[in-house]
């Protein structure tokens, strides 16, 4: 059902304005002028625009399909490793738009946990941020866009008991211990997890904007610089000592021990609706920020990782990876092998998703050249694994009815029972896989979890 308001503009229209990147074109000259006069739609609409922007940071390839009917939000290119400061939203993707998830804002009394899971919040919209080690969370919640933000959010340790709150915004974490947030007045500061102070980041970070922002989680931060999502895009790298200088591209993943930055080229022109564009892959060296290697015949725009010893490079949707010592291109998944989602395990070895067009979606590990290792189900349709690959987990990313989750560890495949039905995912791992952050409908509540699996 769409949330609509009384004499405002609804959901639709205000995604579809955020879809049409906020040229006021898109709107009547009634709705035009309803938005100049109306500070509660002008509220809504940065909602939306939160909205889309943390949907990005976590999943940099989500689709948002705003305008298309009964749809479901999915990823259009291979879901790998753990992005850090991923987030959860409790949101669905209804018949037009972009539709928050309502929800009863109390906590049931005395409730703490359920069926085993920590509840860490009950909330309309929430999620969590874990940090590089693993040890510390940021938690947000907010009663809904309609409602004014929260001043503040809650850092937790792994075992979720509350250290401290944090100003209120969207965060990245820098490194196991500090993390940059952009605060309600627009100003960016840097805060660590024992310090009560904040500094200010002079720099102008794109934390709420949806453009390409990534921590090695060593202390760098890559981030666009202008032309985001163009031939014309260029970045940069913060770090606390200053800002690096700007160079074309737009960064797209760090290596594990944070000592290479995967690099996109967009090139040429975006051809039809559904159409990725082209560009080539390039890998720097970090701090000298010299090319490593490059590879001008990448393809397609898409989600990319580096495997867990920093060796390879997942290439987007091609189910090659790129050997980064060599320069060499090898083809690992076959070509006649549809797959949507790919993570790497500890041994360097690919987990690709199949899509086979029914309800099954079975999943194969690859070795790098080209061997089908072994082959199993698991449950729902999406991956999302740690940064070392020791835990990979499957999920239903489509909204289903599933209360259960697959965790393929050390090469073992088990299910873990969920209290409900994940309302949004993937559920966000700490970087050992040990902890895992999930939003669940739990009794008809929406709830943020946090359970050991």
């Amino acid at each position: 059902m769409r949330w609509r308001r009384a004499s405002h503009l609804d959901d639709e229209t205000l995604a579809r304005l955020i879809d049409d990147g906020e040229r006021q074109d898109s709107l009547s000259a009634a709705q035009s002028a309803h938005l100049g006069g109306c500070e509660q739609c002008r509220q809504m609409l940065a909602g939306h625009r939160q909205a889309r922007a943390l949907l990005l940071r976590a999943h940099p390839n989500a689709e948002l399909p705003a305008r298309s009917s009964g749809a479901q939000l999915r990823f259009a290119s291979p879901l790998g490793l753990a992005t850090m400061g991923a987030v959860i939203l409790v949101v669905a993707l209804g018949t037009a738009g972009l539709v928050v998830q309502r929800a009863n804002r109390q906590a049931p009394a005395g409730a703490t946990s359920v069926e085993g899971w920590s509840v860490l919040a009950t909330t309309d919209i929430g999620g969590a941020y874990w940090s590089p080690d693993g040890k510390w969370f940021l938690l947000w919640s907010r009663p809904g866009y309609d409602q004014p933000a929260p001043v503040a959010m809650e850092l937790h340790d792994a075992k979720g008991h509350l250290v401290k709150t944090v100003p209120f915004g969207t965060p990245i974490w820098v490194d196991g211990r500090s993390f940059i947030v952009e605060t309600a007045a627009g100003s960016a500061v840097l805060a660590t997890v024992d310090s009560a102070t904040v500094e200010p980041v002079s720099a102008n970070l794109p934390l709420d904007s949806g453009s390409a922002i990534v921590s090695n989680g060593h202390g760098a931060v890559a981030f666009s610089t202008a032309g985001a999502n163009t031939t014309a895009s260029q970045f940069a790298i913060w770090t606390p000592q200053g800002v690096s200088r700007q160079l074309p591209g737009q960064p797209a993943a760090w290596s594990r021990d944070g000592s290479k930055l995967a690099v996109w080229h967009y090139q040429g022109p975006i051809v039809g609706a559904d159409a990725m564009p082209g560009g080539w892959m390039e890998v720097l060296s970090w701090p000298d920020l010299k090319e490593l290697v490059a590879l001008p015949d990448t393809s397609v725009a898409g989600f990319t990782s580096f495997d867990p010893s920093g060796l390879y490079l997942l290439l987007p949707g091609t189910g090659s990876v790129l050997d980064v010592t060599t320069g060499a291109r090898i083809q690992v998944v076959p070509d006649s092998t549809a797959f949507d989602r790919a993570a790497w395990d500890q041994n360097s070895n690919l987990i690709i998703q199949e899509w086979t067009g029914g309800a099954s979606y079975p999943v194969t590990t690859y070795s790098l050249d080209g061997k089908p290792l072994w082959r199993s189900d698991v449950t729902g349709d999406s991956l999302v694994g740690t940064l070392d690959g020791k835990t990979v987990v499957g999920y239903s990313g489509s909204r289903s009815q599933k209360s259960a989750m697959t965790v393929i560890r050390d090469g073992v495949v088990h299910d873990v029972a969920l209290p409900g039905p994940l309302l949004f995912g993937p559920p966000q791992l700490s970087a050992d896989g040990s902890a895992v952050v999930v939003l669940c409908n739990v009794g008809g509540r929406s709830q943020i979890l946090l359970g050991s699996i």
